[in-house]
Formats: structure tokens, C-alpha cells, sequence
């Protein structure tokens, strides 16, 4: 059984909540290029956005805008209610609760959320909440590279643990900005970070109560590092692709923080970097979680081309 919605609350269960009919059912029955974007009928969520209905009376908003990108979350959740350590335990994040003590503490400074990776709260810390809503996937569109009048179709981001036809979890790599000095797609990669998306969700609020905390959506990420190469940028001479590695701690615990999900400003198309032999263990729902170093793939789409051709 998928899990699924609950109504908006602090739930009153030890136990993640499970619903039929999840927003995820139909989101990831194929290979990770599956669904990614919808060409049969494009939506506009810009346009979505400044109308009224559509979940705009939802707090927070399931259309909204940041920036160049535009963003859709299902009217419910996947999980309606769920506490913090079983969702730790459900999807891997031993540290989550460290994580989110550290988002509170950036957020309550007004500092810019970057990924980091640096732990700063306890694993015990005290968080004024102990339940959290979580979104298994969300779409996020653009608009033209060379005409900003023109969406594009929608991409789907799925963050969705293990399962039996994803063993290890299907968590897709995205593009974070982390300084607000540089715009995507112009930018590039300046301003900007490659993270794998491991968590899309809101912290639930005691119930009649909005605190400040409870009023936008957040995902936990995993970062990548770019391999430096000397006179390229980080950039393959071979390939002239972008190489990434997962970034980690001299423990090997990887760097992770908890960022907006406003910040996501594209999908990001990564590829394993093969060795003299590939690892016979490779499948295309594993590939990603045994490696540690990738190719950024420019080549994607254009759009994508065009906006890292000033690192490509």
C-alpha cells in the first residue's frame, strides 16, 4: 500500500499515516526519465499562480512562484502525518532532526539557506514541532531561455523511498541557488549547487495555529561537489561535461541540509562515472546510490545546454 494523505494537523498517531490514494501512484512506474515532463497538455503555473482557486487559498499556496521557476505541489500530501523519526528511519536521514535544528537557527538569523553539509545542532535538539507533511514528488516549469514569454512543459521531481521496484529509493538531482546575487538559467552554475533531493515536505503546525514555520515547503538535499580540473572549470576536457562527487564528511556522512523548496530552480540530469570496468551491481534504479562521482549532463535538453554553456 502507498502511503497517503491525511487532513492538515498534528495527527494523533505513533505511526506514519498511510492513504490510498497517494499523490505518487502514478508519478514513478518507469525509469527516471519517465514523466519527467508533460508535453500532451502544458500548464501554465506562473500564469496559475496569480488566479485565484487552485489551492492558492491553502497555506502555504500549492502554486507559487520564486524567481525564474514555478512550482506545484499536490493538493494533499503523500503522508499526511508523520513523526520526525520515523520519517528519519523511512528514508534514511539519521541526522534529520539535526538538520532541521540548523534550518530554524539559519532562519531565525535571516540568513540565506546554502548546503553546506556543517552540523551545528545536536541530534537531540528541541524542535518546537514533532510531525511533518511530506510530498513524494513536485513539478516545477520554466520559461524559454531565449524568450521569456514562453513556459516550458513541466518537469516532475520525485523524492520517494524505498519501494520494490526502487530498492535503494528514487531521489532526483536538482539545481539550488544559494546566493541570491545570481539568477538561473543566465547564471549558470554561479550562485548555484547540484543536491540530490531526499525529502519534500512541511513541518506541521499545533493545531489553529500558523507559526512562521509551518508556512512554506522545505526538502532535505544531499550535495555534490564540482571536481575541480585545472584550467576547465570543472569541466571534463573529454566530455565537457561537468563532474560532480558526492560531497561527504571525512567520517564519510554525507553534507545535507534542509533548504526551501522555493530554492530548486531546475531539474539536473546526472550520469555515473564509470571506471575502467562498470560495477556489475548497476541497474537503472541503483545506479545513482553506488556512486560517488557524476557527470552533469548539459546535453539534456537545450535549455539546459544554454544554461550551463558558460561551464559546459
Amino acid at each position: 500500500m502507498a502511503p497517503t494523505a491525511a487532513a492538515d494537523g498534528d495527527g494523533s498517531d505513533d505511526e506514519i499515516v498511510y492513504n490510498t490514494d497517494s499523490e505518487d501512484d502514478n508519478a514513478d512506474s518507469g525509469l527516471p526519465l519517465d514523466s519527467l515532463t508533460d508535453n500532451q497538455r502544458i500548464s501554465d503555473y506562473f500564469l496559475k499562480a496569480r488566479q485565484p482557486g487552485g489551492g492558492q487559498e491553502l497555506r502555504p499556496p500549492r502554486t507559487f512562484v520564486n524567481g525564474p521557476t514555478a512550482f506545484q505541489l499536490n493538493f494533499d500530501p503523500a503522508i499526511g502525518s508523520a513523526k520526525i523519526d520515523d520519517v528519519a528511519e523511512t528514508y534514511g536521514l539519521p541526522d534529520l532532526c539535526a538538520a532541521l535544528g540548523d534550518y530554524l537557527a539559519c532562519a531565525r538569523a535571516g540568513q540565506t539557506f546554502t548546503v553546506e553539509g556543517q552540523q551545528r545542532s545536536r541530534q537531540d535538539v528541541a524542535l518546537p514541532f514533532e510531525r511533518m507533511q511530506i510530498w513524494q514528488k513536485a513539478r516545477i516549469q520554466q520559461k524559454l531561455y531565449h524568450d521569456g514569454n514562453i513556459v516550458l512543459p513541466p518537469q516532475t521531481l520525485v523524492a520517494h523511498p524505498a519501494k520494490r521496484d526502487w530498492p535503494h529509493g528514487r531521489y532526483d538531482s536538482v539545481v539550488v541557488n544559494v546566493d541570491d546575487r545570481f539568477t538561473w538559467p543566465n547564471s549558470g552554475l554561479k550562485g548555484h549547487t547540484v543536491c540530490e533531493l531526499r525529502l519534500i515536505f512541511r513541518l506541521t503546525p499545533p493545531p489553529n495555529q500558523t507559526p512562521w514555520w509551518s508556512n512554506q515547503f522545505l526538502t532535505y538535499v544531499h550535495c555534490f561537489d564540482v571536481v575541480p580540473h585545472s584550467a576547465n572549470n570543472g569541466v571534463d576536457p573529454i566530455t565537457h561535461l561537468t563532474k560532480l562527487k558526492r560531497a561527504a564528511r571525512a567520517a564519510g556522512d554525507a553534507f545535507r541540509d534542509v533548504v526551501p523548496l522555493s530554492q530548486i530552480r531546475s531539474f539536473a540530469h546526472i550520469i555515473p562515472q564509470f571506471g575502467d570496468t562498470g560495477d556489475v551491481r548497476f541497474t537503472p534504479s541503483n545506479s545513482a546510490h553506488y556512486s560517488t562521482s557524476f557527470y552533469l549532463n548539459c546535453y539534456f535538453d537545450k535549455e539546459f545546454y544554454y544554461a550551463l554553456t558558460s561551464t559546459c
